[in-house]
């Protein structure tokens, strides 16, 4: 079973979700006080909030 940071990480390389919308679920399941993308971004291993670095190398 994934956890949730997995989950999310996968939908943001996929592009289902955004990175900001990744924030907004961690928000509000209280793994962040407020919507922060930056934060998001480190918990989700992602190196740019556009897309991440192994995508970039393809």
């Amino acid at each position: 079973m994934k956890s949730i940071l997995e989950s999310l990480r996968e939908k943001v390389i996929i592009g289902s979700l955004t990175i900001r919308e990744a924030a907004i679920v961690l928000h509000k399941s209280g793994w962040i006080n407020f919507i922060d993308v930056d934060a998001t971004q480190k918990l989700l291993k992602l190196e740019s909030a556009k897309r991440p670095t192994f995508l970039m190398n393809k």
